[in-house]
């Protein structure tokens, strides 16, 4: 089951009972650490419980309900000892995965998501500045990696005291790691969770591994929910070139700058040209029809900016005829020469 956010009501001066737990220890410690937020991940339990015959049976004939997690308890510091805050799902994005694979059923049998690797960023998977938060994501599966997720929350609720949470989808930048970024206005602190999804339909969530078990010795087995600090307001976008520097109607061409996240148009001397935002630092566009020659502007809900250089459209190639020869050949052929 792939979690892709939702909105949610929040209220404070809550005190959960599960979060009060107090076992031997007065400083009600025994429970082990948790995260600030405590989210519990939506599943769908299989009809058979125990092991898989030989020809395992398919994903899509065993699934008969789905228990979905309808909201969170947080604190508001991560040293608070009280989780205090409740949200209380609204809405829940969900897409429940099936796999069935007919003519060789022992693929039926993998069940194990992909493995999220170590943080490109000192160990981290993101890095922020100017109000927003990039991402990159190392995942691994022996049967490929389709998908990878971030789910974040800005942490902002509005007068009725309801916030989001929103997906991020990830792209693959060709080495198997995922990365995409998102501007955040208006906050301090974003908090965010890792999915990835293999090409079985299998998902994996970046865990929560505590500092202290409880005292049973088992994990709490929850998501690990990241919390960011954003410095600074988004920025408008800068261009700062583009390559190549000319080319014909429908030619890929790559702008490169800064500030692209959520970017919202962009355009080849004024017109309009389909885009993809693959970074905060490019984006893949190609040449629109009836473009003409001059800058190429990038637009995002923080400003817009023309590259100082000029993109030259060209003409593609075309066959130009000179002269014709007509040869006399054998009866009822004719042989024509053209240069």
């Amino acid at each position: 089951v792939l979690w892709k956010g939702g909105t949610y009501d929040e209220e404070s001066g809550w005190v959960p009972v599960f979060a009060e737990l107090q076992s031997n220890g007065g400083d009600a410690s025994d429970h082990g650490s948790a995260p600030r937020t405590i989210h519990i991940r939506n599943v769908a339990p299989r009809l058979v419980p125990g092991e898989d015959p030989d020809t395992c049976r398919p994903s899509d004939l065993e699934l008969n309900s789905l228990v979905v997690t309808t909201g969170e308890a947080l604190k508001p510091q991560d040293t608070d000892l009280v989780y205090s805050t409740e949200r209380r799902y609204r809405e829940i994005d969900l897409e429940v995965l099936y796999f069935n694979h007919s003519t060789d059923p022992t693929q039926n049998c993998d069940r194990d998501g992909p493995a999220l690797l170590l943080g490109p960023f000192g160990g981290d998977y993101h890095q922020s500045g100017s109000g927003t938060v990039e991402w990159a994501v190392p995942a691994t599966d022996p049967s490929g990696v389709w998908r990878v997720l971030v789910v974040a929350t800005d942490n902002l609720v509005d007068g009725n005291g309801r916030g989001a949470w929103q997906a991020t989808e990830l792209t693959d930048d060709g080495g198997g790691t995922f990365r995409g970024s998102r501007a955040f206005a208006g906050t301090s602190r974003v908090t965010y969770v890792i999915q990835a999804v293999d090409r079985r339909g299998n998902v994996t969530w970046l865990d929560y591994v505590g500092a202290q078990l409880p005292a049973s010795d088992v994990p709490l087995g929850i998501p690990r929910p990241v919390d960011v600090a954003v410095v600074g307001t988004p920025t408008g976008p800068v261009v700062s070139g583009f390559s190549p520097s000319q080319g014909p109607v429908a030619s890929p061409v790559t702008v490169t700058g800064s500030g692209f996240t959520g970017a919202t148009s962009v355009t080849f001397n004024g017109t309009p040209a389909g885009f993809t935002v693959t970074t905060d630092s490019s984006i893949s566009t190609t040449v629109p029809v009836g473009a003409t020659t001059g800058p190429i502007a990038v637009t995002t809900p923080y400003g817009s900016h023309s590259s100082s250089q000029t993109f030259t459209v060209t003409q593609p190639p075309s066959l130009s005829i000179t002269s014709v020869q007509v040869r006399e050949g054998n009866a009822g052929q004719k042989n024509a020469v053209f240069t």
